[in-house]
């Protein structure tokens, strides 16, 4: 029998492996693969494709009617990052479906028909990030369901029908930092519900069924950045609900049944910038209450049915910038609080049966006096109804005259009547002017708003728009891109200082063209600043900012050349920077004195140089015209010639340079010559050598060497002889 060659077991060996690769690599039919992503969505898929290639890190299988989720629908796909099961029809998930998928970060299954989940249904999910659960029917959570994901940061549960929330049900994930519960009918939380969850920062249980505070349940959450209770039929805060959320910069319990706040409910919030109690049943407020919140920067009170405003409480508030108490029934106010509220610069008080007299007339002085944007239009009496309390007189108000006013009238009683005098000048008329909301708050729509009844005649306030269906402020709108929908990005804060603070972000998209950060401090006054940053970078430092101040954060995606700018609230994130240290300004002047010192050394530096090559130009054009001086000086003597000189037996050539002027006798062009030469060189006589030589300051002693013969005085006491010696 023959046995195939070792060659050729090779090459089959080979060729079976290859179409094997090629066979897990192949794109299922019906999806769109690209690179490392596959796309099953819209298919009408009823099973999760088998031939998937191993090499996937992103599944889309949203918009099917997947049903049932099998414990071996994701073997072999530990690549696999993100997946996207939302819009279908799945009920169950059986218990290790998502066991192979050690790698995930994401997974969606929002918009399904879940109604419970179990122990196992996320095992193997060990660095899970972000669980999307919204818009199920999920009513019963076994204990310990999250307990393997120790990764997990972001949970959605909105609009499910959870009815309680037992002890230890959320414990596990410790590193949990929003905590999503919107839309339930969540009426009991146990003291322990919360337990483990040290890193929560975001909770929203608005839209529920809580008719009290749990406030045993809160105990835990010493950490939590912003609680939302809104649209619960809370009727009562007690005394000692916050206090343990020293924290805590967000409270919004607007849209629910309250009527009573105890006075020391607030205590323990420290830290608290924004309230939001409009659309309530307020009728008074103990004058404690505020007392404790004493960094508020935003106070929300209308709609409701206050009658006054607690003084002591609003003069503590000494960052405040926005007043809301529209549409309630306060007839006047204390004036003496607002002038130490040195931030303040939005007041609405419209929509409030406001009784204009004398009581008003110092709160009209500050109006006068002041940048608050603020509109109190009189309601009695009747004399005075409509008319805005900055057009309105002291008289009007009933005010008693001063001694200067009596003196002035007793002066004019003879010409002019008072009465008639104030009759005859007409009040001015002025354009009645819309408040608008200072800061757009981040909260979803509620299910429905019923606004507490209100005084008949008044006017309602204008709806304002949800925070989820517009961007916040004054964000630009462009229709989204089709494929926005389906990836979601959720920005977050770190290394916060007084003037910088790291924003960081998590992208869902596969292939986005760069980031698009938008970002203002709060307040009507700050306008949006943006920038754009790279697709490849997760975090930016945000500098230059002011310390002590609440800003917001939002993150765009550009997604093939088309920006995804539908904001919601989920990219969006609020924090403030820490406050200046007191060593700060001094530290700044240093920095700045210390990035001056380069600059003051490099003037130094360069004004020497400057001086230097000046002396050295100097001193080189002298001396070139020295030189210069020295040449056609031997230029003109040796130009006039040479006759010859004898002495006794001796016959020399008479060289004007080397001629001694002594020799005798001498020859007739000797003298001539030298000194018709020095007069026309230098412009003087001969006998006028001394100041010629002092004027020459380049090498004195050499140069009065080279001329000195030429100035020898006349004499003929020395023999010739000696003179060429």
């Amino acid at each position: 029998m023959m046995f195939p060659k070792p060659t050729v077991l090779l090459a089959l060996l080979m060729l079976s492996w290859k179409l094997a690769n090629a066979q897990s690599n192949t794109c299922p039919k019906g999806c769109w693969c690209t690179g490392r992503t596959v796309y099953c969505n819209h298919q009408h898929l009823t099973a999760i494709p088998t031939n998937i290639p191993d090499n996937t890190t992103q599944l889309n299988l949203h918009a099917n009617n997947l049903s049932v989720v099998p414990h071996d629908a994701f073997e072999q796909h530990d690549q696999l990052s993100l997946v996207y099961l939302h819009s279908n029809n799945i009920v169950a998930i059986e218990d290790g479906a998502f066991s192979g998928l050690t790698n995930l970060m994401y997974l969606y299954l929002s918009e399904n028909m879940l109604t419970q989940l179990t122990a196992g249904t996320f095992g193997g999910l060990d660095n899970l990030v972000y669980l999307f659960l919204d818009n199920n029917f999920i009513g019963n959570m076994e204990g310990g369901t999250f307990s393997i994901l120790n990764n997990l940061v972001f949970l959605h549960l909105r609009y499910n029908n959870l009815t309680a929330l037992y002890n230890d049900t959320f414990l596990g994930p410790t590193r949990l930092n929003s905590l999503y519960l919107s839309g339930n009918c969540i009426s009991y939380i146990a003291p322990g519900a919360f337990s483990g969850l040290q890193a929560l920062r975001y909770l929203y249980l608005d839209n529920n069924c809580l008719t009290e505070l749990p406030a045993t349940s809160f105990e835990i959450l010493s950490g939590l950045y912003r609680l939302e209770l809104s649209s619960n039929p809370i009727v009562t805060i007690p005394d000692g609900s916050f206090k343990y959320m020293n924290l805590l910069k967000y409270l919004l319990m607007e849209d629910m049944a309250l009527s009573k706040i105890e006075d020391k409910a607030f205590v323990g919030l420290n830290d608290l910038k924004y309230v939001f109690l409009q659309n309530n049943n307020l009728v008074t407020l103990d004058p404690e209450v505020f007392r404790p919140l004493k960094r508020v920067q935003e106070l929300e009170l209308n709609n409701n049915q206050l009658e006054e405003l607690p003084p002591e409480g609003l003069a503590m508030m000494r960052d405040l910038t926005v007043l809301d108490v529209f549409n309630n029934s306060l007839q006047t106010l204390d004036s003496s609080v607002f002038p130490s509220l040195r931030y303040l610069h939005t007041l609405n008080l419209d929509t409030n049966p406001w009784n204009c007299t004398c009581q008003l007339r110092h709160f009209r002085q500050f109006l006068e006096n002041t940048y608050v944007r603020a509109h109190l239009k009189c309601a009695s009496p009747a004399q005075l109804a409509d008319r805005d309390l900055k057009t309105v007189t002291d008289e009007e108000l009933g005010c008693p005259k001063t001694s200067s006013t009596l003196a002035a009238t007793t002066s004019t009683a003879v010409h002019t009547k008072p009465q008639e005098s104030r009759i005859t000048r007409a009040p001015l008329t002025t354009t009645e002017m819309s408040f608008t909301s200072a800061v757009t708050k981040m909260k979803p729509t509620p299910k429905k708003t019923v606004p507490p009844s209100k005084t008949p005649g008044m006017t309602a306030e204008p709806a304002r728009r949800p925070a989820d269906a517009d961007p916040p402020g004054d964000l630009p709108v462009t229709p989204p891109h089709s494929d926005c929908f389906m990836y979601t990005l959720f920005p977050s804060v770190a290394n916060i200082t007084s003037e910088s603070i790291t924003l960081q972000w998590v992208s869902t998209f596969p292939y986005p063209d760069r980031f698009h950060i938008q970002y203002k401090p709060f307040g009507p006054r700050y306008k949006w600043r943006s920038l754009d940053v790279k697709p490849d970078v997760s975090q930016f430092v945000m500098t230059m900012l002011m310390p002590d101040t609440m800003y917001i954060f939002c993150v765009e995606v550009s997604l093939h050349g088309l920006r995804c700018s539908h904001i919601q609230r989920s990219q969006c994130v609020e924090d403030a920077t820490r406050p200046a240290e007191p060593s700060q300004p001094a530290a700044a002047q240093e920095g700045g004195r210390t990035a001056l010192t380069p600059i003051l050394v490099g003037v130094a530096v360069a004004m020497v140089v400057f001086t230097g090559c000046t002396v050295v130009g100097i001193f080189w054009i002298r001396r070139r015209q020295n030189q210069f001086r020295r040449r056609k000086f031997e230029d003109t003597v040796s130009s006039a010639g040479s006759e010859t000189c004898s002495h006794g037996s001796y016959s020399v050539t008479c060289d004007p340079v080397n001629c001694d002027p002594a020799d005798t006798p001498q020859p007739p062009g000797c003298s001539s010559v030298r000194d018709s030469m020095v007069e026309s060189e230098i412009g003087t006589s001969p006998t006028d050598k001394d100041q010629l030589i002092s004027d020459d300051d380049e090498e004195p002693k050499k140069i009065q060497e080279d001329i000195q013969p030429y100035f020898l005085p006349r004499t003929n006491t020395t023999p010739i002889a000696d003179t060429f010696v």
